[in-house]
Order: C-alpha cells, then sequence, then structure tokens
C-alpha cells in the first residue's frame, strides 16, 4: 500500500467515529453507566478500578459484536467485503488505542481507570458508527 493511501485510509478511520457520533444521536450507554456506578461504588483500590474496567470492556465488546453481526449479516453484494475489510482495519487501530495509559506515565491508576474509559469509548463509537450504517433504530440495545 502507498503511503500516501495508508495516511489517507488511517485518517479516515480516525474520523469516522467522530463523524458517526454526529449523523446520530445514540441511545445512552448501559455498559458506561454500569462501568459508572461500579467505579463510584468500589472500594476506591486500583484493583477495584481494574475490575471494573475489565467488566465494562467485555460489556462493550459484546455490544460490538452483535451490532457486527446484525449489520455485517444484512449486507449485500459489493459492499459486505468492503465493511469487513474496514472492520479488519478498525480492529488493528482498537488493538493499539489508548495504550499509552499502561506506560509509567500514567501509573497503576492511570492503567486501572484511564485505560478502560478510553478503550470503551472508542468500542462504543464504532457500534454508533455501525448503527448508523445499519439503521440505528433498528439496531438500538432493547
Amino acid at each position: 500500500m502507498r503511503r500516501g493511501t495508508a495516511l489517507a485510509l488511517a485518517a479516515a478511520l480516525l474520523a469516522a467515529p467522530a463523524l458517526a457520533s454526529a449523523a446520530v444521536d445514540p441511545p445512552p450507554d448501559p455498559a458506561d453507566a454500569a462501568y459508572q456506578q461500579c467505579i463510584e461504588t468500589s472500594d476506591g483500590t486500583d484493583p477495584a478500578w481494574a475490575r471494573c474496567g475489565g467488566v465494562y470492556m467485555q460489556a462493550e465488546e459484546a455490544r460490538l459484536n452483535e451490532v457486527w453481526r446484525q449489520v455485517y449479516g444484512a449486507l449485500k453484494g459489493a459492499s459486505k467485503p468492503l465493511l469487513l475489510a474496514e472492520q479488519r482495519a478498525w480492529v488493528a487501530y482498537k488493538d493499539a488505542s489508548c495504550a499509552y495509559y499502561s506506560s509509567a506515565d500514567f501509573g497503576r491508576t492511570g492503567e486501572a481507570l484511564n485505560f478502560p474509559a478510553c478503550r470503551g469509548a472508542v468500542v462504543a463509537a464504532r457500534v454508533a458508527y455501525l448503527q448508523s450504517v445499519g439503521g440505528a433504530e433498528a439496531l438500538s440495545p432493547p
């Protein structure tokens, strides 16, 4: 892949969540609300926050997988492999996102609080984007 093409793809992938959030008004994220409640009712320690973050990220991944199955399953023709290629590129981005919070610069608290909040927001933005592709009203969580 040429450097210019790769940079354009990277810019588009980074812009997609912002565009999606502007294009749709996603429903309240139940995983985010549960995460906030877990943090607020925890004992305030890094291990407790890390447990809250782990549950939060699992819930966001489950939402993503469900919406992905619905949207991808509904697509036909040339759009299907194109969305699959986009999703694969996005997964690579997601896997690299927010990793800076696990550096020593942010300490254990940064890793326990900031990393899950950041990664969860990245996944939630992708869910909103996929819902806009498939029609948010048809794919909103119950």
